[in-house]
Order: C-alpha cells, then structure tokens, then sequence
C-alpha cells in the first residue's frame, strides 16, 4: 500500500500511456473558497486487483485509490482513454480521492496500445526533422517546415480507436458494469477498502474513448448497440467526448434518453477526427441531450491531452514548436457566436506554453470536482457554484460555459 498526500496547487504531470511519475508543478487554480486544505484526504492505492467476470471468463484489472482515513466515500469508476491503462490520469484521480471520493480504474483491452505506436511516431518524426536540419536552412525557415510535418499527438488515440467494433465497445461497457457489480465484495477482499465505499452513489468518468463509454452507460445509444444505460449511476463526466458521425454510431437521437446529471469538457483545440477536425463536433453531446443537470465546459487553449494531466506522452525534443492562435467569433450551427481559436503561425515553446496547460488542468480539476461533489455529495455550495455563474471563472475566465 502506498500514500500520497494530494495538494490542491500541485499536480503531478502525467503520460497518457506511460506509468513514470513526473514533478509536480505549482499552478495557479481558481478553486472555489471553499475547497479549503483542512478537506485534503491521504491517498491510498490497490494498484493491481483482479475481478473475474464468469459470463466473459474475462479476469479484469483495476486499480483503486481511496482516501485513507474516514468514509463511506462516493464512488468514480474511471474510464480510460483508448490505448492507456489502470496507471494513467493519475494526477486527475488523485485529486478527486484528495476531495472524498474512492476512484476505481479498470484497465480495458486496448490497454497501452498506444506505445508502440508512438515509439514508430516518434522515430518517423525525428528522421524527418533530420533531414531538414542536414539542408542548412535558416532558421525560420527550418521552424516553419518543423510546423509542417504532422504533429506527433494529432487525434493519437481517438483516429486508432475509431478501428474499434461495437463489440468492442460493449465489452468497455461490461467492463464498467463489472466494476459496479464487484462494489460490495471488494471490501472483503481488501480490508482497506471497509467502511470506505458508498455504493448508493455512483459516478462514471472518462476521457475520449472513455467519454465515449461512460456516455453508453448513461443511456446514450447508437444504432449498432443496445441501451447500455445503468441505473446505478448517478452522474457522469464525458472529458473529450464524441459528436454525430458514422464512424462512433452516433445521431442526433442518441442522446435523447440521458437523464442523469452529466458535465461534458473540451477545450478550443480538443479537436476530433470528423468534420474537418473542428472542436464543435464535441458540442453534440450536450446540444442533443435533453435539458436537465447537463452541463457543458470548454477551455480555451486546452488540447484532447491536457485532460490527462500532463505533457509527458511526447518527447521533448518533439515539442520545440507549438501552433499560435487568436482567438474569433465564430458562428456555430445551433446559431450561438462562441470565440474560437484558430492557427497564425509557429513559435518556439516557452515555459508560459507549459504553465498555461497546467493552469487549464487545475480548472479542469476545480470544475470536475465541483460538479461531483454538487451530485453524488449533494453540497448545496457546489450546486450553487455548478448551477450559477462560478464555473465561467474558470482558467481566468477564458472558458465557455453553456447550461441547461
């Protein structure tokens, strides 16, 4: 067993796919007065433990995190992005554990995936850049032809998972459902975890792919797939979440019967595979879902991997240069003017670039706790910070919010 004491102005950088721990750096947050350090819980961590599902003949491993002293906690099962696993978004588990909650990571089958792919990534990017250094280019010019290869991290993960069938998708599912099944035996197994668990109060969480599958068990359906919606949920969080399009199975209709409490968070430059990879299409989600508790959150300058943490899934040499953008009032197609961000140019990276994400994670800590507690907790401050105008303080106010 292994404690940690989880700080709200300090996070721990974090790869998607990789289990190394970075050093935490200090970030500016805008945590509501009254997420005071006297609530900080010590973290404590199953890191490998075992369900076995008898209809799959499918062992399942999980990692659970749980404040170590007091309880009954609510409970997170956290869903995790396709091609990473049970070790990753660390630094985003570990703060809601800080806050109260017990966070259970099963680790899918597409579980790291990616590594490999992003080893052949990387080396195919570093040859490249190879052999505009051996032109002796100035170098502007060497910047510039840098900025046109294709970056490393683009849609990585959501393009590959889009492979995936709907079988693959319901097993996720079971995955999940797994978890819930396995609430009330996991005390017995692990003598840490008694007196720990409130089972009455479920959320479900993930990111990209695993947006993807908490969406399915909050009731959202495709033609290709059954309702996989489970009751025993009671509020969800959808970080990166997919839109309408043939390749995920969803329509306009399939979000029609969510009905549980669900907060959707993006960002200006979380851009998808679909419709030419404009942010919007993450906006479906919430424009299609039926009015009730449902929330909407996009941060300005945050990219799909900024919701995992860190920066770490990139080498650093790959991420000398970085896009600049303005931000532009753009109508999007339900009629609403939102700022949206769009590319100028290229600039050598600087430490503002790397502050700026860890500042845009800290909100997204602030934002994803304040719902959660607001309703598995039923604090009446944080549904009164969720349901007013707090969250658009959020990342100093360069954030979109949209409720209903």
């Amino acid at each position: 067993m292994r404690y940690k004491l989880v700080a709200v102005a300090a996070a721990a950088l974090f790869a998607v796919v990789a289990t190394a721990q970075q050093q935490p750096a200090t970030t500016t947050s805008s945590s509501p007065p009254f997420f005071s350090s006297n609530e900080l819980f010590a973290v404590g961590t199953i890191p490998n433990a075992t369900l076995h599902d008898k209809e799959r003949n499918k062992d399942l491993a999980v990692a659970i995190e749980y404040p170590s002293r007091g309880g009954p906690y609510p409970v997170i099962v956290f869903s995790h992005g396709y091609g990473s696993s049970k070790e990753g978004y660390v630094a985003l588990t570990e703060y809601w554990v800080g806050r109260g909650y017990v966070v259970i990571k099963p680790q899918h089958a597409d579980a790291n995936a990616l590594r490999q792919i992003l080893a052949e990534r990387r080396a195919q990017r570093r040859a490249e850049i190879e052999k505009l250094r051996a032109e002796k280019l100035g170098r502007k010019e060497l910047a510039a032809k840098i900025a046109e290869l294709p970056p490393t991290d683009e849609n990585i993960g959501e393009s590959i998972w889009g492979a995936q069938t709907p079988a693959d998708w319901e097993n996720r599912v079971r995955d999940i459902k797994l978890v819930l099944d396995s609430l009330d035996s996991l005390p017995k197994e692990f003598t840490e975890l008694r007196g720990k668990l409130d089972t009455k109060n479920v959320a479900v969480a993930g990111h990209s792919y695993g947006a993807f599958t908490a969406m399915l068990v909050s009731g959202a359906t495709t033609p290709k797939l059954k309702t996989q919606a489970d009751p025993r949920v009671k509020a969800v969080i959808a970080m990166s979440p997919q839109g309408v399009g043939d390749q995920y199975g969803f329509t306009t209709e399939s979000w029609k019967n969510v009905h549980v409490p669900i907060m959707y968070m993006t960002g200006s430059l979380d851009r998808g595979i679909v419709n030419n990879n404009d942010p919007k299409w993450r906006h479906d989600p919430f424009a299609y879902s039926p009015a009730g508790d449902k929330y909407f959150i996009s941060f300005e300058g945050a990219r799909h991997t900024t919701f995992t943490g860190g920066l770490g899934l990139f080498d650093v040499e790959d991420m000398q240069t970085a896009p600049t953008y303005q931000s532009i009032p753009v109508t999007d197609a339900y009629g609403r003017t939102t700022m949206v961000q769009q590319q100028t140019g290229t600039r050598e990276k600087s430490d503002s670039i790397f502050r700026n994400e860890r500042n845009i994670f800290s909100a997204i800590k602030t934002g994803s706790a304040a719902f959660l507690d607001a309703y598995l907790k039923d604090n009446p401050k944080m549904k009164d910070f969720v349901k007013g105008k707090d969250l658009e303080s959020l990342n100093g106010g360069h954030v979109t919010v949209e409720r209903k």
